[in-house]
């Protein structure tokens, strides 16, 4: 025992003798009565209930020096809302659950209080926990607006009947105890889920006064699934946001309101019949044209028909829309883009355009769309531009796919590029991929695609691009069409390439003055013949390149055929051309290339040594790949 045990010990006893010394007295003296000895035994048990409660203050304060009690109140709640996100109250298939993050809460009495005096922490409702947790959650979130979300990110979907039926239960008593402040609902669940929220939800829109989102999104494959045939008559006036299946029937669309911002109609895998989807396509285009406010359109055409054969059907006038999301059937999706009477607003636009052939695409009727994104009057420049996708020559394999995607300069952070770890700060402003199902794409339509893509896009302020399309080769693709259409792009720092490089590499060592596209080469002559090196730097592409990375490029390949000349000697060639007018890059790197040993050897002595301070993460030295640069 130490010196200050010693001291604490004497001190405690001592001043339990001067409290205790009057019972002391009595308790020693045989002859006390019987009222003095109830009396000293009351204020014995009253000095042991004081001592227990000076005990629990001592553990309080001794608690409040642990690592756990100093973390500030702003950071511990910070971590409670990690937690939630990460660690989900989970259902059980055998009936029981797991509580995941609430677990948190009860670590020390310091944690319980920071989580209960947090009311945003409660806003979100775990439905699987049951009916008298949403009693709880909603008590704890008071008076904040409550958020219901279920499935996807917020746990496991729950599989079993007893499950399910814990969910509907707990939001039915959640609708019940809170109406009033029920702001969203979010589920992402099996069929059999859907159809009960959706009707519990228009059962009580009377008292939902600020349910403001609405997105209910199936799990699995189904087929159609149809309300029940009650009479709903009140709307959901304060309705702004919404997401359904499209193959759910008898949704009453004229109860949602005119007010709404945010339409999305989610795919299903399901291909419905003729009458079906009839009924599914003309309720939605009434809702949107009552929709004047609405800014957020997201539509899956993967098997909805054309909104071609509506009755009655006229243009929709959404003056206020900036984004809006096509994905599926060409048909489908230009319908719906030409239903449209005004673009000019659009700041947003995604497609994702699947079909059999090239014919069936329709390409071109989508550039005016693309082309009004890029050209838009919103001060904010594309800055980042990628482009993605393979041709293929072998005709068993039955694809083809380009996709671009460009992002303005608010969506985009220099760490992207010099870190691959980093993503994007947000989606791009401008997503497009066209696909073909059931047949490749012909040499002549893959090149009409790359060339309406590239002028389709404004690249003059173009910072970092991102090239990697295979197959360039078997569609005639050539250093002129790259100087062609990069001729504007002087402000790129950042260039990434993989696949089929070789013209890329011829472009950057040739003069941008003396290139000219052509559609088909003369016979025995190459489109790249009349290129001539780069004597300027006014003429050079990219002339402000600071950054090179090579992924995935095989440098021992000969792609140029007719002159024998492999990718090896393109790359160097071009980087010795460029010297003269300070246009190589300070930095390369290498990813995944392949180089054989003779090769490195011919590129150590064609290469200025002052160039070789460059990083490469993989160069191939023996066959195989190598961390180092030589």
């Amino acid at each position: 025992m130490s010196t200050q045990d010693d001291i604490a010990r004497q001190a405690w006893i001592t001043h339990a003798h001067a409290r205790l010394g009057p019972v002391d007295v009595i308790a020693h003296n045989r002859a006390s009565p019987s009222s003095d000895l109830a009396s000293a035994r009351e204020a014995a048990k009253a000095e042991l209930t004081a001592a227990a409660a000076a005990m629990a203050i001592i553990r309080v304060s001794m608690n409040s020096l642990e690592p756990a009690c100093r973390l500030s109140p702003d950071v511990l709640v910070q971590i409670f809302m990690w937690a939630r996100e990460l660690d989900p109250p989970q259902y059980s298939p055998y009936g029981s659950y797991r509580v995941g993050w609430l677990t948190l809460t009860q670590v020390c009495n310091f944690w319980r209080n920071t989580a209960l005096e947090c009311r945003s922490l409660w806003r979100q409702m775990v439905l699987t926990l049951g009916p008298a947790w949403a009693e709880l959650f909603s008590a704890r979130s008071d008076p904040s607006p409550m958020f219901v979300a279920y499935g996807g990110k917020k746990g496991r979907y729950v599989s079993t009947d007893r499950g399910i039926d814990c969910v509907h239960k707990a939001l039915e008593h959640l609708i019940q105890l809170a109406p009033q402040r029920i702001a969203g609902v979010d589920f992402v669940a099996s069929w059999t889920a859907i159809e009960p929220v959706l009707s519990l939800v228009f059962t009580h829109a009377t008292s939902l006064t600020t349910l403001d989102t609405l997105h209910l999104k199936t799990n699995e494959k189904h087929g159609i699934l149809q309300l029940p045939d009650n009479t709903f008559s009140t709307p959901l006036t304060s309705l702004s946001s919404l997401t359904l299946p499209d193959a759910l029937l008898g949704v009453p669309w004229t109860l949602f309101p005119p007010t709404l911002k945010s339409v999305t109609i989610v795919g299903t895998n399901h291909s419905p019949k003729a009458k079906e989807s009839r009924e599914v396509l003309t309720g939605l285009y009434r809702l949107l044209r009552r929709s004047n406010n609405l800014t957020y359109l997201s539509l899956n055409f993967e098997t909805l028909p054309s909104w071609s054969n509506i009755a009655g059907k006229k243009g929709l006038d959404l003056p206020l829309l900036r984004v809006l999301q096509l994905n599926g059937k060409a048909d489908g999706c230009l319908s719906a883009l030409r239903s449209i009477n005004s673009l000019q607003g659009l700041c947003k636009l995604e497609i994702a355009i699947t079909d059999t052939d090239w014919a069936t695409l329709n390409v071109a009727s989508f550039l005016p769309a693309i082309q009004s994104v890029s050209n838009s009057s919103v001060p904010d420049p594309f800055l980042r531009l990628s482009m993605s996708g393979e041709f293929k020559a072998d005709y068993k394999e039955y694809r083809s796919q380009l996709s671009l995607h460009a992002h303005r300069a608010s969506e985009y952070s220099h760490l992207v590029d010099l870190d691959p770890s980093n993503v994007a700060q947000t989606s791009p402003s401008l997503s497009v991929k066209f696909a073909t199902t059931e047949k490749v794409i012909g040499k002549s339509e893959g090149r009409e695609l790359m060339l309406k893509l590239h002028s389709s896009v404004n690249t003059t302020r173009l910072e970092s691009l991102h090239l990697a399309v295979e197959g360039l080769t078997h569609i005639g693709w050539t250093a002129s069409d790259w100087m062609h259409h990069f001729r504007t792009a002087q402000s790129v720092h950042y260039l990434h390439v993989g696949k089929d490089a070789y013209n890329l590499f011829y472009a950057l060592g040739s003069s941008t003055h003396s290139a000219s596209p052509t559609d088909e080469p003369e016979p025995g002559t190459g489109v790249d013949d009349a290129l001539e090196p780069v004597t300027e730097a006014s003429n050079m592409l990219f002339p402000q390149l600071r950054s090179f990375v090579c992924e995935d490029v095989n440098f021992k390949e000969v792609v140029h055929y007719r002159t024998g000349i492999p990718t090896h000697q393109a790359f160097t060639r071009a980087l010795t051309a460029r010297l003269a007018f300070s246009g190589v890059p300070r930095r390369i790197t290498m990813k995944s290339c392949r180089l054989d040993r003779e090769q490195v050897k011919w590129w150590a002595a064609t290469v200025p040594a002052r160039m070789r301070d460059w990083d490469a993460d993989t160069l191939c030295g023996r066959g195989g790949y190598s961390n180092s640069f030589y």
